[in-house]
């Protein structure tokens, strides 16, 4: 079905394809890791990226999205700090029940996504700081 799709169209069609891209982005008290899955530039040359999951059943599209979007947007943070792209786009594509859930970026808001995620960043090592101390 895949193959078949808009969203596969819209990748055959695109400028620039990277798969698995991996990344350290450095952030005010540590760093973020990860490998994206694929990074395009469509043929209007808006930078997407995609993130694949292979959740066997989706019910409610929006809500098994929903937990993966800081996922996404560390990655288009990461685009936007490595690379010097504004990503337009990010999106999961469910590959099982062949479901696509894009999350829109608005390239001037980065400066408060950066801020935001190393707001995030700082509360998970607070966490996993208390945690490490209960133990």
């Amino acid at each position: 079905r895949f193959l078949t799709s808009d969203l596969f169209k819209q990748i055959r069609k695109a400028r620039k394809r990277y798969a698995e891209i991996p990344f350290v982005l450095r952030l005010q008290n540590g760093v973020i890791q990860g490998v994206l899955d694929l990074l395009y530039q469509t043929a209007e040359g808006e930078w997407i990226i995609l993130d694949y999951k292979t959740t066997k059943d989706v019910r409610d599209l929006e809500a098994e999205a929903g937990p993966y979007r800081t996922q996404l947007m560390f990655y288009a943070l990461a685009c936007h700090e490595l690379l010097g792209l504004s990503v337009r786009e990010a999106g999961i594509y469910f590959v099982r029940p062949d479901q696509y859930f894009r999350f829109s970026l608005d390239a001037g808001g980065f400066p408060q996504l950066k801020v935001s995620l190393e707001a995030l960043h700082q509360d998970i090592l607070n966490r996993r700081k208390v945690w490490m101390e209960t133990r």
